[in-house]
């Protein structure tokens, strides 16, 4: 498991997001608050003992958001995307603000399940044609990306 720390101001981390190295399934929300228990368990508490810090102990309430599971970074690219194209008919820009999106979540290796993205499209308010069109064309890219990094370094 990968456990990802990010800040939150100046005096506080969060576990932003937890990931499986071994497979590229979500965690169930009880896999997840295991995770958490060990992680705090193991590092947190002795990172902890004589310090005047406190740990605020959480437990995910819900199954994982897309924020959750993607970067800041992989997320404002999105909602910049979402924010500004024409959701009845793609622009040249648009579909580069969109490749964009999609190589980031490729060198960052996120993992996005289409019923989370789908979800997310759907808050946007995009058409469910275009959703069914940006959730395909986002595996296809991320396919085409892998393939590529194979080949690279068969090289």
């Amino acid at each position: 498991m990968a456990v990802w720390l990010e800040t939150r101001g100046a005096s506080e981390l969060y576990v932003s997001t937890i990931i499986s190295l071994e497979s590229r399934k979500f965690l169930s929300l009880e896999q997840y608050n295991q995770v958490l228990d060990d992680f705090e368990r193991t590092f947190i508490e002795p990172l902890m003992s004589g310090l005047k810090g406190h740990v605020f102990n959480y437990q995910a309430a819900t199954e994982p958001t897309l924020e959750d599971v993607l970067s800041a970074d992989s997320m404002r690219r999105l909602k910049s995307f979402s924010a500004t194209a024409n959701k009845a008919k793609l622009h040249p820009l648009d579909v580069h603000r969109w490749n964009a999106f999609v190589a980031r979540t490729h060198l960052e290796d996120a993992v996005i399940e289409p019923t989370l993205f789908s979800d997310w499209l759907q808050g946007e308010v995009w058409p469910d044609d275009q959703r069914a069109r940006l959730i395909a064309d986002y595996q296809l890219g991320r396919s085409l990306l892998s393939v590529y990094d194979e080949e690279r370094v068969d090289r």
